[in-house]
């Protein structure tokens, strides 16, 4: 499978490609623990969607890593869905997950709801 991960695609010689399209509501989420990989984020029940898919929370602050947030502060920011188009290998923070068409409830999960 190929491999996609970030970068800049502005780069002289990036081939980049989508590799999800996404979907964003606007909400607010409670910071719970930050550590390898993505931090965790607790949305109000009231805030999950009834439609399947959205598990990837990001902030909207200025600072662009969880460590420069405050676990137990709420943030904006989006909760996202991810569709992957075709099947590719998303590496990142030293692994690498298969990803499959359709919705991707996996490879960006940090939402638990209701905590």
């Amino acid at each position: 499978l190929p491999i996609a991960m970030h970068g800049n695609c502005a780069a002289t010689g990036a081939a980049c490609e989508a590799g999800w399209m996404v979907s964003g509501l606007p909400v607010s989420a409670t910071l719970v623990a930050v550590g390898q990989g993505f931090p965790t984020w607790c949305i109000a029940p009231e805030s999950a969607p009834a439609e399947p898919g959205y598990t990837h929370f990001h902030w909207l602050d200025a600072s662009q890593h969880p460590a420069g947030l405050d676990v137990g502060a709420s943030y904006p920011g989006y909760l996202l869905k991810l569709t992957a188009r075709d099947a590719f290998r998303f590496a990142h923070h030293g692994a690498s997950i298969a990803v499959l068409p359709g919705i991707d409830h996996y490879s960006h999960a940090n939402v638990v709801v209701g905590c």
